[in-house]
Formats: C-alpha cells, structure tokens, sequence
C-alpha cells in the first residue's frame, strides 16, 4: 500500500509542492479535561494494537492459547464493510449473541503493515475486511470476506457468524435475490447511520493548553471532536487566529498537507493568508477526534467559528479527498505532523458553508 493523500487541483501546482517538499443549542460543547479515549467493544471483540515490544505473532499465539474459537479480522480504519461489521459485534443483539462462543481479533493492516499479511499462512488480506475462522493452532479453516456474512442484514450476519464458528462456509445472504430488499436494506441502513451520526454534536472543543503570547491574547491548544452527519465526506474548517475570523474568499498565501505522526495516513490542510486556517476531513456518517490544533484567542475574546464546508475549492477544482480517509480518526498528539507538500500563492480559493458551529473557550 502506498500513503494516500488529497490531491493537488493542478499538475503545476503538484510539481510545484513536490519541489518544496453547536453553545449547547448548537451543539457545541466546551470543556477544560478531556474524557477517557478508550473505544467500548464487545467482551469477545479484541484488537491486537500494538504496545511496547510485543510482536503481533505472540499476541496472536496468547490469543489462541486461550482456547476459544478464534476469528480474525483483517480491517484497515478506512474500510466500511469492516465499520459495518464492528458495529454488528458490537452492538446488535442477534449478531452478538450469535458471535459469543468465539473471540474475534481485529487486526488492521495500516497498524501492522508486513506482519498482519504474513500472520496467516496462505491469507494475504488484500480485500477488507478478510474473516479466517482458524484452528487452535492458527492454521485457516474458512476464508471469506465481510460482504459474503450479509452486512445488510443483522439476521444474515447472525447465521453466518454461526456458520463460521462451526467451521462452515458462509451463506450467500438471501436479500441478495431480490434487488428490491437489497435497496431496501440499504436505505434503512442509512437512516440508522444518519440518526446515530446526529446523536453526536457535529463540534465539541476541550482546551488542553493555554500559552500566554508576548504580544497579549493566548495561544490555545484544543482537542477537536468532529461529527459528520452527511454520507458525504466533508471539510471542517477552524481559524488559526480569532481575530481573523473564516472568510468564504481566503487570500492564502501558502497551503499545505500535514501528516500526523502518528498515523500512516491521516492528514490535515494548512492555509496561511488572510485569514488563515485549519481544514480537516472527515468521512461519510464519520468522525475526527484531534488533540493538538491551535487557535490564537486575542484579549478579551473567547468565541469563534467552526464551519463545515460544502466544498472546499482552489483554483478551478474542488481539492479532493484521499481515498482511503479513516471513519473514526483518534490522534492523540496532533502538534506532531510532517510536512507531505507546500505550494505557495495559489489562485483564488473559496469556501462553501453547509453549516456553521459557534465555539466558546472557556
């Protein structure tokens, strides 16, 4: 796999960054300490993440010393049939119970890029999520790939599971027969998404840092918590200055894509000008949750704007997302990026709002 990025609108522009290498009723909330980050799953459901020095072979070999039946899960944090899948696990009735006897280990292939292909013999997880019911002694006894469990349906999910546990194959799920119920399914599946996604506030803010600045005011550094309500993939835009506020026709000076450390992948937009700001996307019915972004607050002033964006455009193109942009994007240590490309005095750019988030710092 090679590092996925936004693209540039413009081949010049490429080369030439190639070369320089809601207040509550709004549901915005804002908070001093930010809470626990730790993600709530099913007894049976585990992740093999990496900590310290452990390999993923001996998580993988203590794992199956326990002596329950073992599934594993190869997944990647930007693939929705495996989103679709863990959510399955972890929270409908009928699948979780179907799936109790078993233990199933979630293992993403960003995290464990080599390791996680070579785990298995004779599995190279190329198509996500790939599901290997194996042996006590982790030889695979069932292949198959999440789409062939019927992730459209929790009754479909339920029985294969079963099979799986049992050593069988999945069945072709019978909604598959009728295009009719398939699209059904679908659009119900949608309105769950959209409802679970709008029980979320789309903009919550915890200052995790304020630093006096010489010439008066406070550099703030903020976690940022995001939530997309929309099936469509969407930009969430923050000033880095509060008295600048956003402009839907920013003068930018210079833009840049900034990759977190931390994460193989994931990425934020730097603009500087007049006003400069932050961008960052966020998935379809997804979420960002980032520690690290600063914002300057001037004396006296504790309020600015969010905005998610309906289009983010530079030049004549909208700047596209990268491809395989994570669903539920967790970065703990957001001041620490890397600079992916630069490109300086680009034409006209402009914002289009969808929605507008008024913060307030305490």
């Amino acid at each position: 796999m090679h590092l996925s990025t936004m693209r540039l609108p413009s081949p010049s522009t490429r080369r030439a960054a190639q070369k320089l290498a809601w207040l509550l009723a709004f549901g915005v909330v804002a908070t001093s300490a930010p809470p626990a980050r730790a993600e709530k799953h099913a007894a049976n459901v585990v992740w093999l993440h990496r900590a310290g020095t452990a390999t993923l072979e001996s998580l993988w070999k203590t794992e199956l010393a326990r002596g329950k039946p073992v599934i594993a899960v190869f997944t990647a944090d930007w693939c929705t049939p495996c989103k679709a899948l863990k959510t399955f696990l972890d929270d409908d009735p009928k699948v979780k119970a179907a799936a109790a006897p078993a233990r199933f280990l979630f293992i993403d292939v960003d995290e464990w890029r080599g390791p996680a292909q070579s785990l298995i013999a004779g599995v190279n997880a190329q198509m996500l999520p790939t599901v290997v019911r194996v042996d006590a002694q982790g030889k695979p006894l069932v292949t198959c790939f999440g789409t062939d469990l019927g992730l459209l349906s929790a009754e479909s999910a339920a029985s294969n599971i079963k099979r799986l546990i049992a050593g069988q194959a999945p069945e072709r799920p019978d909604y598959e027969k009728d295009p009719n119920v398939s699209r059904d399914l679908a659009v119900a599946d949608n309105a769950r998404q959209i409802a679970k996604a709008k029980t979320r506030p789309p903009v919550s803010v915890q200052v995790l840092k304020k630093t006096a600045l010489a010439g008066g005011g406070t550099r703030v550094s903020l976690r940022l918590q995001l939530s997309n309500a929309s099936g469509a993939r969407r930009f969430v835009v923050m000033p880095k200055d509060a008295a600048k506020p956003l402009s839907q026709n920013p003068k930018v000076a210079l833009w840049r894509e900034l990759r977190f450390t931390e994460h193989v992948r994931a990425t934020v937009l730097e603009f500087e000008g007049e006003p400069a700001f932050w961008a960052i996307p966020v998935a379809g019915f997804g979420s960002a949750d980032i520690a690290g972004l600063e914002i300057d607050l001037p004396p006296r002033q504790t309020s600015f704007e969010v905005w998610t964006l309906a289009s983010l455009t530079v030049g004549t193109a909208p700047v596209q997302f990268q491809k395989k942009l994570p669903y539920a994007l967790t970065i703990a240590r957001g001041a620490e990026r890397t600079v992916l490309w630069s490109a300086s005095s680009p034409p006209a750019t402009s914002l289009v709002i969808a929605e507008r988030h008024p913060v307030t710092i305490p």
